[in-house]
């Protein structure tokens, strides 16, 4: 009987030990910052994104918070490494230009493989996550004072 426990508990942390690496590689984040952007912009905002893919693949639910911008009149996902600009591949819709200062939740939603756009319009949202594990897509926010991007972060 002691062995069939053994067994039983070696097989069920097996499980769980795979099921919870499958479930990381279905969760991404990135950590939004001025040094981010490749034209350093004057600016103390910051921001944190996290963005969990559903268990068929074919949405990506996500939440943007930010703190300290002001006057937010873009979000965007780009293709493009650490510290190289790329185009952009997704609009995040958040509810039109934001005045005044953000202190909180910007925009939460799903994504799917209709909101693709530039090269990967067409394809498939296994190519953003494609594309996501190799380390090359951003996500940032513009603002009046900073229209090419005001703070930007690495998914992850």
């Amino acid at each position: 009987m002691g062995k069939v426990k053994l067994l039983l508990f070696v097989v069920l942390a097996a499980f769980f030990g795979a099921s919870t690496g499958f479930a990381a590689e279905k969760c991404f984040e990135a950590n939004l910052t001025s040094k981010g952007q490749v034209k350093k912009p004057n600016s103390t905002a910051s921001g944190k994104a996290t963005f969990k893919r559903s268990e068929d693949g074919k949405t990506m639910s996500y939440r943007l918070y930010a703190s300290g911008i002001t006057d937010a009149t873009a979000v965007q996902i780009h293709i493009g490494r650490k510290g190289v600009d790329g185009p952009a591949v997704i609009v995040i819709p958040f509810g039109g230009e934001k005045k005044g200062k953000v202190n909180g939740l910007l925009s939460e939603g799903k994504i799917t493989d209709m909101d693709l756009l530039g090269q990967l319009q067409g394809k498939p949202l296994d190519e953003l996550v494609r594309h996501i594990k190799a380390g090359n897509v951003y996500v940032n926010i513009h603002s009046y004072g900073n229209p090419n991007g005001e703070i930007r972060g690495q998914i992850m």
